[in-house]
C-alpha cells in the first residue's frame, strides 16, 4: 500500500471461529505526521477512500455489477492543492506502533456475513482463497490503520456496508440502472447523475470504467474528491462504457 498511487483524474473537487488478533502496524516515518489537511481533520491520515469496482456478480440475477473494492486510509502527499491544482493520494501506513483492531469472522452477524459475500467477495485472482481470508486482509491492512474510528474489525466491515448502500450506486450502474454495460454515455451525465456534494474520482481502462472512488473525512462525511493529475493509462475519456469482467 505505501508504493501505491492513484493517479486518476477526478472530475470535480475535491474485513475461523476464534478471534484473531491482528498485526501493530510499525511507524514508517518515525512520527506522526501533523498537518492540517483539506477536510479538516489530523487523525493522522487525510481521507477515507471507499473505492467500487465493475465486477461480474456471482448471482447472475441478482448481483450488483458494482462491487466494494476497499475502504483505505489515505493521505494527500502534497497536502493542500497546489498552485497545479492537482493532489496525488497515497495509502496511509504512518499507524500508530500499537494500533491495531481484532476481527473474528464468528461474531460477523449472519445478515452482515450473507450481505458481505455478495458486496465483498475476494479478488478475482485467487490471491485470497476465501472471502473470510480477504476480509482479514482487508482489516489487518487497512481498517487496522484507522483504529482511531473501529474497535473491531466486524465494525470496519458493516461501515463498509453502510457506505455501500448509501451511495445507491446501481440506480446508475446497473441490472435496473441508468446506463447498461457496453452502452457507451457521457461521463459528464454519470458525474451529474451522482452529485457535485459527492463527486468521486473515475478510474478507466482505455475508455472501459473499471473502479469508482467516493471521498469521506474521518467523521464519515462524503466529500467531493479532490482533482488528481491525469494519468494517460487511468484517465477517464469524455465518452466511457463499462464491460462486465470475465470471471477467473
Amino acid at each position: 500500500m505505501a508504493s501505491r498511487e492513484i493517479a486518476i483524474i477526478g472530475m470535480g473537487f475535491v474485513f475461523f471461529l476464534v478471534v484473531v488478533p491482528l498485526t501493530s502496524k510499525a511507524l514508517s516515518g518515525g512520527h506522526r505526521r501533523q498537518h492540517i489537511n483539506a477536510y479538516g481533520d489530523d487523525p493522522g491520515y487525510d481521507l477515507v477512500l471507499f473505492v467500487l469496482q465493475v465486477t461480474n456478480p456471482r448471482d447472475k440475477e441478482n448481483g450488483p455489477y458494482l462491487t466494494i473494492f476497499g475502504l483505505w486510509a489515505e493521505y494527500l502527499q502534497n497536502g493542500a492543492p497546489p498552485e497545479t491544482g492537482y493532489v496525488i493520494y497515497r495509502g496511509y501506513t504512518d499507524c500508530l506502533e500499537n494500533s491495531h483492531i481484532t476481527f473474528s469472522y464468528g461474531m460477523l452477524q449472519p445478515y452482515l456475513r450473507k450481505r458481505l459475500h455478495v458486496i465483498w467477495p475476494t479478488r478475482r485472482d485467487g490471491s485470497y482463497p476465501t472471502d473470510r481470508a480477504f476480509w482479514l486482509h482487508e482489516v489487518d491492512k487497512h481498517g487496522t490503520c484507522m483504529a482511531d474510528i473501529f474497535g473491531r474489525g466486524e465494525q470496519y466491515l458493516q461501515k463498509a456496508k453502510e457506505l455501500y448502500e448509501q451511495i445507491g450506486i446501481g440506480q446508475f450502474l446497473g441490472r435496473n440502472g441508468r446506463w447498461l454495460p457496453k452502452i457507451e454515455f457521457n461521463t459528464a451525465d454519470l458525474l451529474g447523475a451522482i452529485g457535485t456534494e459527492r463527486r468521486p474520482l473515475l478510474e478507466c481502462e482505455g475508455n472501459h470504467l473499471v473502479r469508482i472512488l467516493f471521498c469521506y473525512s474521518k467523521h464519515w462525511v462524503i466529500k467531493p474528491c479532490l482533482p488528481t493529475h491525469p494519468d494517460p493509462a487511468r484517465d477517464c475519456p469524455d465518452r466511457i462504457s463499462y464491460v462486465l469482467p470475465q470471471q477467473q
